[in-house]
């Protein structure tokens, strides 16, 4: 899958760790490309099993996720327990999703597994639409936390700060959308070791941006009154 700048901030943010491992549109895949009825019911029942588990890690990511955004303002020396605790779990969510993967894969024929291949690829207008609203999406939210800061004293330091989180959040999306990632997730082929990579790096880029946020969080701390520093928070995890 590929990882937008909205969408990057809500798999850090907000959950969603199961997109990286599938190629786009594979449940629809499923139904149009697989012919045969037993495989495709089995398929069925992995992706409705595999959503539950999901679901149970969103309702408890979102817990966390409230948590950590309390902390960022009311107790910042929580806030790295908070990030590592979202971590642990998120890691676990990989792993599962890395055995459905494992599972679902090996039910796929080659020639239906190239045809979801090629689906997931297609340029199609709905795809350029959600790039666009994500593109958007993502200047709004910029121009509302610029907003904000704006109207503080320390203005100009805040700004700066704000530039520097934002210049080193878009090397990390260059970075997760490497070629070496969709590589590994097109080959039908690719093994638990090739995923963990997927894993790996991810883990290495959520860490890497983890520590922004901090560094970040605390330039807020120090020169931000404390109901804008509130909005800045709200807009991030938004």
């Amino acid at each position: 899958m590929i990882i937008g700048a909205v969408a990057f901030l809500t798999m850090l943010f907000s959950g969603s760790p199961d997109q990286i491992y599938f190629v786009d549109n594979i449940e629809k895949g499923v139904k149009v490309y697989v012919e045969d009825k037993d495989r495709k019911k089995e398929l069925e029942s992995i992706f409705k099993a595999h959503a539950k588990q999901m679901k149970l890690y969103y309702k408890e990511r979102g817990k966390l996720n409230k948590a950590l955004g309390n902390a960022l303002v009311e107790a910042p020396e929580d806030v790295s327990g908070m990030l590592q605790k979202i971590a642990a779990l998120t890691a676990n969510a990989q792993k599962n999703t890395i055995n459905t993967r494992l599972k679902s894969v090996a039910l796929i024929e080659e020639p239906e597994w190239e045809q979801m291949v090629a689906l997931a690829l297609e340029k199609t207008s709905k795809k350029e639409k959600q790039e666009a609203k994500e593109k958007k999406a993502f200047q709004k939210f910029d121009a509302a936390v610029q907003a904000v800061l704006k109207e503080q004293k320390e203005a100009s330091t805040l700004l700066k700060g704000f530039d520097v989180l934002k210049t080193r959040h878009k090397g990390y999306i260059k970075r997760f959308q490497n070629q070496k990632i969709k590589d590994i997730l097109y080959v039908k082929t690719s093994g638990k070791p090739d995923l963990e990579q997927v894993t790996n790096f991810s883990t290495e880029v959520y860490g890497g941006f983890s520590k922004e946020l901090i560094e970040f969080n605390t330039l807020l701390l120090q020169h931000c009154e404390k109901k804008a520093h509130k909005k800045i928070v709200k807009l991030i995890q938004k």
